[in-house]
């Protein structure tokens, strides 16, 4: 059982347990189920998209694809092999 384990300590210090942890820009959970960080970039997308939508009267197409590359595609790409791993739920 989990908690029969001894605390980790690292020069004398007791490392805590956590329910996830920001690590390189992704946001790991205990169980790896990546719902966390899903949400995070899910937050992160819609607002990009709203900015993205809002310039579609004033910004050419090639304009408007460069900004889903810089706003978007970053977030979706970034660790995709990670975290990409999760459930068909969390992908749709």
């Amino acid at each position: 059982m989990i908690n029969d384990i001894d605390p980790i300590t690292i020069n004398g210090q007791q490392i805590s347990e956590r329910d996830c942890v920001k690590f390189l820009g992704l946001i790991i959970d205990k169980k790896l189920t990546w719902n966390d960080h899903i949400k995070h970039i899910k937050n992160k997308i819609a607002k990009s998209l709203y900015i993205i939508n809002s310039t579609k009267y004033f910004l050419t197409l090639n304009a408007q694809i460069s900004l889903y590359y810089s706003l978007v595609y970053c977030y979706l790409n970034y660790g995709a092999l990670i975290w990409g791993s999760t459930n068909m739920g969390n992908i749709k």
